[in-house]
């Protein structure tokens, strides 16, 4: 899953895989919140951080969207749950809740429940490596700096991770890439 090959259609491939292997097409401009760690059962990974996926397109841009709850009762209909919307735009990634958001007693107290669930890091295929030399984030106005940058084997490749960013899922944030 995690080549991050970049294919332009349209066009026809053929891969060879088995049945170890999971092909997963992203289409650029999007952006994906992933659950990594390996667990017995979605239960067991209800409190584990997300490691989001932007995948930029060729207009510099990426969008997507997070939608958490217990996943065990009908409580997201009182507003117990978690919608984010994530962009991205030329340098920066923004964090800001959903529409649908309305911070109810309801959502104000799942927020709390929630609150060590984390956005642990960022991965960003499709952005020139070599010209981000920093990352700084901002969390309801308070600047971290410094944040560390994993390029993978070359730092000409258009990957790189920006790892313990350890912001909680519900709150407004802006990742600036310098």
């Amino acid at each position: 899953m995690h080549t991050h090959e970049t294919h332009l259609g349209p066009s026809r491939r053929q891969f060879v895989v088995d049945l170890a292997q999971t092909l997963i097409y992203v289409r650029g401009g999007s952006v994906v919140p992933i659950r990594e760690r390996q667990r017995k059962s979605s239960a067991f990974m209800k409190h584990d951080p997300f490691t989001l996926y932007v995948y930029v397109g060729r207009d510099g841009t990426a969008a997507g969207r997070l939608y958490v709850d217990d996943g065990e009762s009908y409580g997201y209909e009182n507003g117990s749950f978690i919608e984010r919307e994530f962009s991205f735009t030329s340098d920066s990634l923004v964090s800001r809740p959903s529409a649908r958001t309305v911070y109810s007693a309801q959502q104000r107290e799942y927020l709390e429940q929630m609150s060590d669930v984390l956005v642990e890091s960022v991965v960003f295929v499709g952005v020139q490596a070599r010209r981000v030399s920093s990352a700084t984030i901002t969390v309801g106005g308070n600047s971290t700096s410094n944040l560390p940058l994993d390029y993978g084997k070359r730092r000409t490749d258009t990957k790189f991770t920006i790892r313990d960013m350890s912001v909680p899922v519900g709150s407004d944030w802006e990742l600036f890439l310098n």
